[in-house]
């Protein structure tokens, strides 16, 4: 093996972000009035749960905040929902998934708390704490339908209910609410069946003179359900996740969504960005990085990247992948490391160190659909897996739609 010369000197990186994401908040915007015009008349609330999809939930919130269109934000637990108040967020916040806090901080903060399982004294522990603060706890019982995971048995809901309107003052029942296991196919039997199973349950309760009067059950993939005369699954909150991100759950999605508006699109609004660290010459038959995976055909050119599987860049991804870079697609040399990575940017033009480096983006050939087919997972698994640690910058920019959703592509569920 011949020893690899030195093509630059490592520059000097005081000054210069080592990774950041970059969020167009045109696209944002854009994606959210799209979303509104399926929610038609309902409330509409965005899953920012999981550090918003691993856009950075501070920066996504913050543009929701000024949306009139928006009306909830839904979290995964009560850390998220109250760090999102200590920064400014007015919005209705549901925490979707567990109680990761004191009880009293998130009745304080006014979030919404989801009960999930028929436990009598969480529910007197819940109004005590409220009592003590002189406010009322507003909760949200889940209902479980056919996803199998978490809820009320539709055998359950009624006596927990009549418990709570009789037992708990200071405790509102303000929502109930299920999760649909299967709504991204032709096949809409069994999504059918659990939201018949949902409405029997609502009609249940009022039969027994409890109203609950924010229902919801259609998330991102039940937007686009088609529902002919079927008022009873129009409920009067609709939430949204992925879609809010520019991701489509299947292409059966997008034709759903243009059955019901040919306008609606929706813009990535990630771009995961780097700089060259070093740029080396490499002779053919050179390996590049552990293991030895990677040999190089001829006289190449290997840029080193920042960034590694402890930043979120999937080892997956190895000798699979490509990183845009002066508008060339150049591919991935070799095992990714914890925290270094190796380009071949032979055929880029006037290549320098420093330049920057696209990892992911609505680009062709790093789009979070593509990336995660070759990784193997899914563009949700992606995008949230990127270290919350790197910086979020919301960049306002004319929106353009780069992506050719059109072309064959697996189900992105």
């Amino acid at each position: 093996m011949t020893s690899t010369t030195a093509f630059f000197i490592i520059m000097n990186t005081n000054n210069i972000s080592r990774t950041w994401v970059e969020l167009n908040q045109t696209a944002l915007i854009n994606n959210v009035k799209n979303l509104k015009k399926l929610a038609l008349h309902n409330e509409l609330g965005l899953v920012v749960k999981s550090n918003a999809y691993g856009h950075g939930i501070v920066a996504v919130s913050q543009v929701l905040e000024t949306l009139p269109e928006v009306d909830w934000l839904f979290t995964v637990g009560f850390k998220e929902a109250c760090m999102l108040r200590s920064h400014g967020i007015t919005k209705k916040i549901l925490a979707l998934g567990y109680h990761d806090l004191e009880l009293s901080e998130a009745i304080r903060n006014h979030v919404h708390i989801p009960l999930i399982h028929s436990d009598r004294a969480l529910a007197d522990e819940i109004n005590r704490q409220a009592q003590a603060l002189m406010q009322k706890a507003f909760i949200h019982l889940k209902i479980e339908t056919g996803l199998g995971r978490l809820g009320f048995t539709e055998q359950e809901v009624v006596s927990f209910a009549q418990y709570i309107k009789e037992r708990c003052p200071h405790i509102e029942l303000y929502g109930i609410y299920t999760h649909l296991s299967d709504p991204n196919r032709e096949d809409l039997t069994y999504t059918y069946h659990q939201l018949d199973t949902f409405n029997r349950v609502i009609n249940n309760l009022k039969e027994h003179n409890i109203h609950i009067p924010c229902p919801h059950a259609l998330a991102s993939g039940g937007l686009s359900i088609p529902f002919p005369d079927k008022p009873e699954y129009n409920y009067a909150l609709v939430r949204a996740g992925g879609n809010m991100y520019g991701f489509w759950k299947s292409d059966l999605q997008k034709q759903r969504f243009h059955a019901i508006d040919p306008s609606i699109e929706l813009e990535l609004v990630l771009t995961w960005k780097t700089k060259i660290l070093h740029i080396a010459h490499h002779p053919p038959h050179n390996y590049i990085g552990y293991s030895r995976t990677y040999t190089t055909k001829r006289d190449s050119l290997i840029a080193v990247l920042p960034i590694g599987y402890d930043d979120g860049y999937p080892r997956a991804l190895s000798s699979h992948a490509h990183a845009l870079v002066n508008g060339v697609l150049a591919p991935v040399a070799g095992l990714v490391s914890m925290n270094l990575m190796a380009i071949d940017v032979t055929e880029v033009p006037n290549v320098t160190m420093g330049m920057e480096v696209a990892l992911m983006g609505p680009h062709e050939g790093i789009t979070p659909d593509e990336l995660a087919y070759k990784a193997g997972t899914i563009n949700n698994e992606l995008v949230t897996g990127i270290n919350p640690l790197i910086e979020r910058r919301m960049i306002p920019q004319p929106s353009v739609c780069v992506h050719d959703y059109d072309k064959p592509s697996i189900a992105r569920i």
